[in-house]
């Protein structure tokens, strides 16, 4: 009986809105107005832009009253047998770099498998015999932490930072990464991927293509900083070609430690010593460096037919790093063309919108140095 009355009023509710609803409707009400037309939409033309002529505008700024310069104290000593350390104590804050570094890179590169080295170092940061990469990686976040592994021209290294606080958990997971690195078939076949994809990048992009070739014209191409990798190098090498070069050329004597933070050196002979036991012992010796053997020619061009862009450089020998006057050169090199506001840069771009950007320096190496200055 309940739900029968209930239903009854409901009825009676809705009949009630219904009719209320048809008499609105039948009153006189105004009729809804049209929407306007839309507008055609209209191209946008150039803008007249102009700019206050302050008289502030006419004077350079000074510049800022110079700060003092305090070099840091760093020290140096020698663990296990033979590995050269140089510490650097900085306790404002808390956290540590390491970086341990043996000679080697690419001037070991066997002939017709150039990039042999980097190859592998970059295998090395993929993750452990006990943790594959994701694992690994997910373990480094948890305490905050990095570790990389890469290959240069004449050297290769292990680096790290962390919180002091998580420092013993980083270090094992850096020492992991050195002494027992998981150089996985499917990572390596990955790595190989990626290059051979980034060769097909470069050979469209004429700036990279300039990068590439700098050295191969400076030093020589049958000089050790003049060879490249290609496609047949990167597809020649083979999982254990890098399992073969970690073994026998990353090893610590001799190498070199550098640290740099909030640690002692007696901390750093209890805590980090310890772990580089497991790659301890010589290594075999690098390639012998000669003097440049730069190609015959003035110019030297790269034709590449559709390219949005050009890249011109200049290339000239430049001085040893251990010059003299190196302090000096690299503040030459700085000011020359080292950033934006380099007097290159500024010229050919800013002044006469000759080119997109402008750079130059000196390209400093264990045998020497290229001094170089170009633009797109």
């Amino acid at each position: 009986m309940t739900l029968l009355h209930r239903s009854s009023a409901w009825w009676s509710l809705t009949a009630t809105a219904i009719a209320a609803a048809c008499f609105l409707a039948s009153c006189g009400t105004e009729p809804r107005p049209e929407a306007p037309a839309r507008a055609t939409d209209a191209v946008a033309g150039p803008q007249s832009l102009t700019f206050p002529d302050d008289s502030f505008r006419a004077v350079q700024p000074p510049p800022a009253q110079q700060t003092p310069f305090a070099q840091p104290r760093a020290v140096t000593f020698t663990m296990g047998d033979g590995c050269e350390v140089l510490l650097v104590e900085r306790h404002a804050l808390p956290t540590v770099s390491i970086e341990l570094v043996c000679d080697g890179g690419a001037i070991d590169d066997p002939v017709g498998k150039e990039g042999l080295a980097s190859l592998s170092l970059a295998l090395m940061g993929e993750g452990t015999e006990r943790l594959e990469k994701i694992a690994f990686r997910e373990a480094l976040a948890d305490i905050a932490a990095n570790v990389t592994a890469s290959a240069t021209t004449d050297q290769q290294s292990v680096s790290m930072t962390s919180l002091t606080r998580t420092l013993d958990d980083a270090i094992a997971l850096w020492a992991e990464t050195i002494a027992r690195p998981g150089l996985r078939q499917a990572d390596f076949d990955r790595l190989i991927k990626a290059r051979l994809t980034s060769l097909q990048q470069i050979a469209g992009a004429p700036q990279r293509i300039s990068t590439r070739l700098r050295d191969r014209v400076a030093w020589g191409p049958d000089h050790p900083y003049g060879r490249v990798f290609t496609a047949a190098s990167t597809s020649a090498i083979a999982l254990a070609d890098c399992r073969t070069y970690i073994a026998e050329r990353f090893r610590t004597a001799p190498a070199r430690l550098y640290v740099v933070g909030d640690i002692t050196e007696a901390q750093i002979r209890a805590r980090i010593a310890p772990h580089l036991a497991a790659v301890r012992g010589s290594r075999a010796e690098s390639a012998r460096l000669g003097p440049a053997a730069p190609r015959e020619g003035r110019v030297f061009l790269v034709d590449k037919p559709g390219a949005a862009q050009s890249m011109v450089s200049v290339l000239k020998p430049g001085p040893l790093r251990t010059a003299d006057d190196y302090p000096q050169t690299a503040i030459l090199g700085a000011i020359l063309g080292g950033g934006f506001s380099g007097r290159i840069n500024m010229n050919i771009r800013e002044k006469n919108g000759y080119a997109y950007g402008a750079f130059g320096g000196f390209l400093y190496q264990r045998a020497g140095s290229v001094f170089h200055a170009g633009g797109a």
